[in-house]
Protein backbone atom coordinates (compact mmCIF):
# COMPACT_ATOMS: atom_id res chain seq x y z
CA UNK A 1 0.00 0.00 0.00
CA UNK A 2 1.78 3.96 -0.85
CA UNK A 3 0.47 6.97 0.94
CA UNK A 4 0.32 8.24 -2.40
CA UNK A 5 -2.98 10.47 -3.08
CA UNK A 6 -4.84 9.32 -5.78
CA UNK A 7 -6.06 11.94 -8.79
CA UNK A 8 -9.11 13.42 -9.05
CA UNK A 9 -11.43 11.04 -11.08
CA UNK A 10 -14.10 12.53 -13.96
CA UNK A 11 -17.90 12.42 -12.58
CA UNK A 12 -20.12 10.26 -14.55
CA UNK A 13 -23.42 11.80 -13.42
CA UNK A 14 -25.60 10.00 -15.95
CA UNK A 15 -24.95 6.66 -14.11
CA UNK A 16 -26.02 8.75 -10.97
CA UNK A 17 -29.03 9.58 -13.11
CA UNK A 18 -29.79 5.92 -14.36
CA UNK A 19 -29.65 4.44 -11.24
CA UNK A 20 -31.61 6.92 -10.06
CA UNK A 21 -34.32 6.72 -12.99
CA UNK A 22 -33.79 2.53 -11.53
CA UNK A 23 -35.24 3.10 -7.99
CA UNK A 24 -38.03 4.86 -9.34
CA UNK A 25 -39.26 2.69 -11.55
CA UNK A 26 -40.00 0.10 -8.74
CA UNK A 27 -43.15 0.50 -7.29
CA UNK A 28 -43.97 -1.76 -3.90
CA UNK A 29 -47.78 -0.79 -2.95
CA UNK A 30 -48.83 -1.65 0.61
CA UNK A 31 -45.54 -2.00 2.23
CA UNK A 32 -42.58 0.02 2.34
CA UNK A 33 -40.42 0.17 -0.15
CA UNK A 34 -37.13 -1.04 0.47
CA UNK A 35 -35.49 0.95 -2.77
CA UNK A 36 -37.46 4.51 -2.25
CA UNK A 37 -38.44 6.72 -4.96
CA UNK A 38 -37.39 9.51 -2.79
CA UNK A 39 -33.75 8.19 -2.56
CA UNK A 40 -33.61 7.56 -6.30
CA UNK A 41 -35.00 11.13 -6.74
CA UNK A 42 -31.99 12.68 -4.36
CA UNK A 43 -29.32 10.94 -6.87
CA UNK A 44 -30.79 12.22 -9.80
CA UNK A 45 -30.47 15.78 -8.02
CA UNK A 46 -27.11 15.45 -7.25
CA UNK A 47 -26.42 13.99 -10.66
CA UNK A 48 -28.18 17.14 -11.66
CA UNK A 49 -26.69 19.77 -9.87
CA UNK A 50 -22.99 18.18 -10.95
CA UNK A 51 -23.92 17.72 -14.57
CA UNK A 52 -24.86 21.21 -14.64
CA UNK A 53 -22.22 23.16 -12.77
CA UNK A 54 -21.54 26.17 -14.15
CA UNK A 55 -24.67 26.51 -16.81
CA UNK A 56 -27.04 29.32 -16.97
CA UNK A 57 -30.53 28.65 -16.75
CA UNK A 58 -30.44 25.53 -14.76
CA UNK A 59 -32.44 26.41 -12.09
CA UNK A 60 -35.88 24.90 -13.55
CA UNK A 61 -33.72 21.05 -13.56
CA UNK A 62 -32.94 21.66 -10.06
CA UNK A 63 -36.15 23.31 -8.99
CA UNK A 64 -38.21 20.24 -10.17
CA UNK A 65 -35.61 17.37 -9.05
CA UNK A 66 -35.77 18.68 -5.40
CA UNK A 67 -39.85 18.87 -6.31
CA UNK A 68 -39.68 15.53 -7.29
CA UNK A 69 -37.93 14.64 -4.26
CA UNK A 70 -40.43 16.06 -2.03
CA UNK A 71 -43.45 14.73 -3.35
CA UNK A 72 -41.88 11.02 -3.55
CA UNK A 73 -40.93 11.28 0.04
CA UNK A 74 -44.99 12.13 0.58
CA UNK A 75 -45.94 9.12 -0.96
CA UNK A 76 -42.88 6.71 0.36
CA UNK A 77 -44.79 5.81 3.87
CA UNK A 78 -47.35 3.00 3.02
CA UNK A 79 -50.36 4.16 4.78
CA UNK A 80 -49.58 7.99 3.22
CA UNK A 81 -49.37 6.37 -0.60
CA UNK A 82 -52.50 4.15 0.23
CA UNK A 83 -54.48 7.53 1.76
CA UNK A 84 -53.62 9.62 -1.52
CA UNK A 85 -54.14 7.08 -3.49
CA UNK A 86 -57.52 6.49 -1.98
CA UNK A 87 -58.64 9.91 -2.06
CA UNK A 88 -57.86 10.63 -5.85
CA UNK A 89 -55.80 9.10 -8.17
CA UNK A 90 -55.07 12.68 -9.71
CA UNK A 91 -53.49 13.66 -6.81
CA UNK A 92 -51.30 10.86 -6.43
CA UNK A 93 -50.42 12.11 -10.00
CA UNK A 94 -50.37 15.71 -9.22
CA UNK A 95 -47.45 14.57 -6.79
CA UNK A 96 -45.34 13.30 -9.62
CA UNK A 97 -45.80 16.54 -11.99
CA UNK A 98 -42.19 17.62 -11.05
CA UNK A 99 -40.69 14.41 -11.83
CA UNK A 100 -42.31 14.19 -15.12
CA UNK A 101 -41.13 18.08 -15.89
CA UNK A 102 -37.65 17.18 -14.71
CA UNK A 103 -37.57 13.96 -17.36
CA UNK A 104 -38.59 16.45 -20.29
CA UNK A 105 -36.07 19.03 -19.40
CA UNK A 106 -33.67 16.57 -18.47
CA UNK A 107 -33.79 14.82 -22.21
CA UNK A 108 -33.75 18.32 -23.71
CA UNK A 109 -30.60 18.83 -21.62
CA UNK A 110 -29.29 15.66 -22.51
CA UNK A 111 -30.26 16.55 -26.65
CA UNK A 112 -28.54 19.54 -26.05
CA UNK A 113 -25.42 18.36 -24.88
CA UNK A 114 -24.98 15.61 -27.62
CA UNK A 115 -25.77 17.79 -30.28
CA UNK A 116 -22.08 16.88 -31.97
CA UNK A 117 -23.58 13.53 -31.72
CA UNK A 118 -26.63 13.56 -33.56
CA UNK A 119 -27.72 10.50 -33.38
CA UNK A 120 -27.89 10.49 -29.71
CA UNK A 121 -29.53 13.69 -29.78
CA UNK A 122 -32.51 12.47 -31.44
CA UNK A 123 -32.48 9.77 -29.28
CA UNK A 124 -33.26 12.29 -25.91
CA UNK A 125 -35.25 14.47 -28.35
CA UNK A 126 -37.48 11.49 -28.74
CA UNK A 127 -37.91 10.94 -24.99
CA UNK A 128 -38.82 14.62 -24.12
CA UNK A 129 -41.54 14.16 -27.06
CA UNK A 130 -42.43 10.80 -25.55
CA UNK A 131 -42.55 12.68 -22.04
CA UNK A 132 -44.43 15.65 -23.23
CA UNK A 133 -46.85 13.17 -24.39
CA UNK A 134 -47.43 11.52 -21.24
CA UNK A 135 -47.87 14.83 -19.60
CA UNK A 136 -50.98 15.71 -21.99
CA UNK A 137 -51.88 12.07 -21.83
CA UNK A 138 -52.13 12.80 -17.93
CA UNK A 139 -54.35 15.74 -18.17
CA UNK A 140 -56.63 14.05 -20.29
CA UNK A 141 -57.04 10.64 -18.23
CA UNK A 142 -56.88 12.32 -14.75
CA UNK A 143 -58.85 15.69 -15.61
CA UNK A 144 -60.73 15.29 -18.87
CA UNK A 145 -61.99 11.52 -17.37
CA UNK A 146 -60.96 9.81 -20.35
CA UNK A 147 -59.89 6.58 -19.41
CA UNK A 148 -60.00 4.53 -22.30
CA UNK A 149 -56.03 6.01 -22.91
CA UNK A 150 -55.03 5.30 -19.60
CA UNK A 151 -53.29 2.22 -20.88
CA UNK A 152 -51.05 3.57 -23.48
CA UNK A 153 -50.58 6.17 -21.39
CA UNK A 154 -48.83 3.92 -18.89
CA UNK A 155 -47.34 2.07 -21.83
CA UNK A 156 -45.38 5.37 -22.98
CA UNK A 157 -44.38 6.32 -19.69
CA UNK A 158 -42.84 3.33 -18.43
CA UNK A 159 -41.32 2.58 -22.10
CA UNK A 160 -39.93 6.27 -21.85
CA UNK A 161 -38.44 5.65 -18.03
CA UNK A 162 -37.01 2.33 -19.22
CA UNK A 163 -35.06 4.12 -22.58
CA UNK A 164 -34.05 6.62 -20.71
CA UNK A 165 -32.49 4.59 -18.06
CA UNK A 166 -30.30 2.44 -20.97
CA UNK A 167 -29.93 6.22 -22.10
CA UNK A 168 -28.15 7.14 -19.22
CA UNK A 169 -26.17 4.13 -19.08
CA UNK A 170 -25.35 4.17 -22.77
CA UNK A 171 -23.72 7.75 -23.10
CA UNK A 172 -22.45 8.27 -19.22
CA UNK A 173 -18.78 7.40 -20.73
CA UNK A 174 -19.31 10.38 -23.81
CA UNK A 175 -16.98 13.40 -23.59
CA UNK A 176 -20.53 15.34 -23.49
CA UNK A 177 -21.61 13.92 -20.34
CA UNK A 178 -18.36 13.40 -18.39
CA UNK A 179 -17.61 16.06 -15.80
CA UNK A 180 -13.92 16.92 -14.42
CA UNK A 181 -13.47 16.18 -10.91
CA UNK A 182 -12.89 19.49 -8.76
CA UNK A 183 -9.27 19.49 -7.83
Amino acid sequence: MTDAVRPPRELKPLRMIGLGLLFSLTVVRDDWDVLPDWFGWLLILIASVVLTRGMAGRGPLLISATAAVVGSAVLWPPKWAAAVHDEDVALEWALRIPGLIWMVLFCLLAAHLSRREPQASVWWKYLAYMHITVGVMSVLVYGGKLDSIEATMILFQVFGLLAAIVLAFWHSNRDWAVVPART
